[in-house]
C-alpha cells in the first residue's frame, strides 16, 4: 500500500486524473466524488454485488509528479474529511473498520455543522473560553473571558474548539 505516481496532462482535472489512473475497473462505477487539495473521497459501486462503499485517496504533488494512494474504507482510513454526499451514497455494511471511519466522518461533519454560525455563543479552545463577537470572512472575532482581550479565531483554531 504505497504511493504511486503519476504523470498529470495539462488541463486535466485531478477528478479525470485519479480515474484515469486509479479507477479503471470495467467491474466498478464512481457514484459520487470530491477532491479537496490533499484528499479525494469517492463512493464506488461493485456492479456485481451492488454494494457502494468508500475509498478515500491521498494526494501528493511532487517533482516526480502526482502521487496517489488509494485506500478503500475497510481498511480504516484517518482521513474525515468525506462528504454527506458520499457517505450518503454507501451502501450498509458490517466491517467494523468501515463502520468506525463513516462513524469518524460523520463526526467531522455534525462539529463542522455546529461550528457555522458562532455569533453570541461562548466556545472553549484549550483551557480558555472566548464569547463570539462576530463574523468577518471565514474567520470570527472572539472576546477572550479571562483577560477581555479580543482575538481573531481562525478555522484551524475551530477545528479543536468546543460550544459551551
Amino acid at each position: 500500500m504505497g504511493t504511486w505516481y503519476y504523470e498529470k496532462q495539462p488541463g486535466e482535472s485531478m477528478r479525470d486524473f485519479i480515474v484515469r489512473n486509479e479507477f479503471t475497473s470495467e467491474a466498478i462505477e464512481i457514484v459520487a466524488s470530491a477532491i479537496y487539495l490533499r484528499e479525494g473521497y469517492f463512493a464506488i459501486k461493485n456492479k456485481q454485488t451492488g454494494a457502494v462503499f468508500g475509498v478515500v485517496v491521498t494526494i501528493e504533488h511532487s517533482p516526480e509528479g502526482v502521487g496517489l494512494k488509494v485506500m478503500e474504507e475497510d481498511v480504516g482510513p484517518f482521513y474525515y474529511n468525506a462528504p454527506a454526499k458520499i457517505l450518503d451514497a454507501l451502501t450498509p455494511t458490517d466491517n467494523l473498520w468501515a463502520m468506525c471511519w463513516r462513524e469518524g466522518c460523520r463526526e467531522v461533519l455534525n462539529k463542522k455543522s455546529a461550528l457555522k454560525d458562532l455569533v453570541g455563543k461562548t466556545i472553549k479552545i484549550g483551557s480558555q473560553l472566548y464569547h463570539v463577537t462576530k463574523k468577518i470572512g471565514r474567520c470570527y472575532q472572539a472576546t477572550c473571558e479571562s483577560n477581555g482581550v479580543v482575538y481573531k479565531v481562525r478555522p484551524r483554531d475551530l477545528s479543536r474548539a468546543t460550544i459551551q
